[in-house]
């Protein structure tokens, strides 16, 4: 009978204790939750306050900038017969659109390197190349071609590269005609986003297209933010913060053994060519964006060029294989080529390549 009593003593201690101590757990993990929420609120206010000081700088950069567009007059642009404004800012184009929003007047632009940019829906874009010369269409940045339909494909050649990489990946349609005679044509572009229509031509001698572009005025609000653009613009900010680095990959595992072959004082001699084992990254010089951006294939059989899949970004190819040889090269005439070969020495030295 004591015995009995004895552990039911204890039984009914051991329930009280565990009871206790589930009563102090319980009390524990609300105070981790009331620290938790009150950090998540304090720092969401925090970065809340940076978007909204981020919009009162950017109102104020819009105006100036607007100020500064406007100030420059449009030109004439050979061979196209159009006006644009010159710019030699990045943030020239948001002017552009932030004006079209305030007054409704926009115009092509044309950069400091060259390339013409239409308002998409407010112009009719026209591309004037020349023979044995390559134009480049360039699209927005993660456009995804469907398909293209060009009106001859007898006398024009059509082609594809991409730029970039990730969701940064931009497309370019590349043109030519094939033929030394005043033509005409158009071609029509589908994307996930948008339909395309172009007028090409083509002219036997004097200036040509090399490059445009689009920009896009109609994707803008240019109205002040709603509560759902500050919810999305917080998880922006809070991505931001939250984003790690990735590892990089240990020096001593590069690659750097390659042969650059070409002239060295031109624009587009690379830096640097290096592997990594799986992908090939060519350095250019951040000057070459300036310039005209050259093309690169392989040297295979034969000295035959052939396709591979690259992109161009900040300064630097990235080669989607490893390779013997490969080739920078542009067409400067109809009977000169400038070109840059790349050989990879360890070609063929290990068994992992």
């Amino acid at each position: 009978m004591i015995l009995r009593i004895l552990i039911s003593t204890v039984l009914m201690f051991a329930h009280g204790a565990t009871l206790m101590s589930c009563a102090f757990a319980q009390n524990d993990q609300k105070t981790a939750m009331d620290y938790i929420s009150k950090s998540v609120k304090e720092r969401d206010e925090r970065l809340l306050d940076e978007i909204r000081k981020d919009e009162s700088v950017q109102t104020k950069m819009d105006e100036k900038s607007v100020q500064e567009y406007l100030s420059k007059e449009p030109v004439k642009v050979d061979p196209l017969d159009i006006k644009a404004r010159p710019i030699s800012k990045e943030n020239a184009v948001n002017a552009s659109i932030v004006n079209y929003h305030n007054t409704g007047n926009i115009e092509p632009i044309i950069a400091d390197n060259g390339l013409i940019l239409y308002p998409y829906g407010l112009s009719e874009p026209t591309v004037v190349c020349s023979p044995l010369r390559i134009c480049h269409i360039e699209l927005e940045e993660g456009e995804e071609i469907i398909d293209t339909n060009p009106g001859d494909t007898q006398r024009w050649w059509f082609g594809y590269t991409f730029v970039g990489q990730g969701e940064h990946i931009q497309p370019h349609v590349l043109v030519k005609p094939l033929v030394e005679e005043n033509i005409e044509t158009n071609l029509s572009i589908s994307t996930n986003k948008r339909l395309y229509y172009i007028i090409l031509k083509s002219v036997a001698e004097g200036k040509y297209t090399k490059r445009i572009g689009f920009f896009y005025p109609q994707n803008i609000n240019q109205k002040s933010m709603t509560l759902d653009d500050m919810k999305s613009k917080l998880y922006q900010y809070q991505d931001r913060e939250n984003q790690k680095k990735t590892n990089a990959i240990p020096f001593s595992k590069l690659n750097f053994d390659y042969t650059i072959k070409g002239d060295k004082n031109s624009k587009w001699y690379p830096r640097n060519v290096y592997d990594n084992g799986n992908k090939v990254h060519i350095e250019m010089s951040p000057e070459v964006k300036a310039y005209e951006i050259p093309i690169f294939m392989l040297i295979g059989k034969d000295n035959q060029y052939e396709v591979v899949n690259y992109r161009y970004n900040d300064s630097y190819y990235l080669v989607d294989r490893l390779f013997e040889k490969g080739v920078l090269f542009l067409t400067l005439s109809k009977k000169k080529e400038d070109k840059i070969i790349i050989i990879n020495n360890k070609w063929g030295k290990s068994d992992e390549r």
